[in-house]
């Protein structure tokens, strides 16, 4: 029964596991510390959402080729395991880096986690009011789950329903289907949570954005707030009425978009596009493919965006009048 306190609980779990993979390929796989570096910049609320958010998009990388062969929970919980104390022995081992909110930071890691926790609260509220993610897109999503469930592995058709191939994202359903295992709970349930846990982060992504362009709490608190803006009308056009008509694919696709743009955002600032840096190309390779294993239409906006920056745009801009006018 999702009540508030497990509901809460639960939430808290996706993140905890979630939060080691993003952090750790952050924080000690570049030899150069150039990442760890423009990260220590900020505050540390600025960066957990992307830590968190990344850990979702490797997450979901990793379960999809492990479950080709089989769902396998105890795989997981050894690997999160094993993340977590690789942390904890490096940072004993005297790295002078704190995990919780800076004293230096304070004011911009008080209004984040003030804001975190609205969000939170509001999501945990309406999980455990509903306590059913509402209809629609969620008997595709449950059903879908509960065939790799049966089978205790991807396939990509129906059976054993039809032979038909599917035709929906894997990456989303993979990650339903361990949460169902992991706490021991329906798809429906499960659908329900991951796609808390995704609303909960994306207002905060954008905050987090926002600061990296700007260093402007007023300005990332009204794009906070722009989140909460409600359309009447078409539910498409405010963030939030995606968690309530139910594309839950489609919404973790935007989180992992916008976990794109933060490292590009990082690059660009911490003008680090000349460096090369292999990290920051790994990150992205990371953002795709986690993008095309959750909602592959939109894989075409970052390809687009580094084909862009990779070219010289003004003196392609320049070619293009030159053509239109001649």
């Amino acid at each position: 029964m999702l009540n508030l306190e497990v509901t809460a609980i639960y939430l808290l779990t996706i993140y905890i596991i979630a939060f080691p993979y993003g952090y750790i390929i952050c924080r000690y796989i570049d030899r150069n510390k150039k990442i760890k570096y423009a990260f220590s910049k900020y505050p540390p609320a600025i960066t957990f959402p992307f830590y968190v958010t990344l850990g979702l998009i490797i997450l979901t990388i990793i379960l999809f080729f492990i479950s080709i062969i089989d769902i396998n929970i105890y795989i997981l919980i050894l690997m999160t395991l094993s993340i977590w104390a690789t942390i904890i022995i490096m940072v004993a081992r005297g790295s002078k880096e704190v995990l919780i909110f800076s004293k230096k930071n304070l004011r911009e890691s008080t209004i984040v986690a003030l804001c975190f926790i609205v969000t939170f609260a509001y999501v945990v509220f309406i999980i455990s009011y509903w306590k059913w993610p509402p209809i629609g897109d969620l008997v595709s999503h449950g059903f879908y789950t509960s065939i790799i469930l049966y089978n205790s592995k991807i396939l990509f058709t129906w059976e054993p329903y039809s032979t038909k191939p599917i035709h929906m994202p894997i990456g989303f359903h993979i990650f339903v289907a361990y949460i169902c295992k992991l706490m021991k709970i329906y798809p429906g349930e499960s659908i329900f949570l991951l796609g808390g846990a995704v609303i909960v982060l994306i207002p905060i992504m954008l905050y987090s954005i926002t600061y990296i362009y700007t260093k402007s709490s007023l300005y990332s608190i009204i794009t906070f707030l722009s989140s909460y803006l409600i359309y009447f009308y078409h539910m498409e056009h405010w963030f939030f009425g995606y968690f309530f008509n139910g594309p839950y694919p489609c919404m973790l696709g935007f989180l992992m978009f916008f976990a794109f743009i933060f490292i590009i955002g990082i690059e660009d600032v911490e003008l680090m596009r000349a460096d090369k840096n292999y990290v920051i190309l790994l990150l992205i390779v990371i953002c795709i493919i986690g993008i095309l294993l959750e909602y592959p239409p939109f894989a075409i906006f970052p390809i687009i965006l580094i084909i862009l920056r990779t070219i010289n745009t003004k003196k392609l801009l320049i070619l293009i009048l030159k053509k239109f006018f001649n």
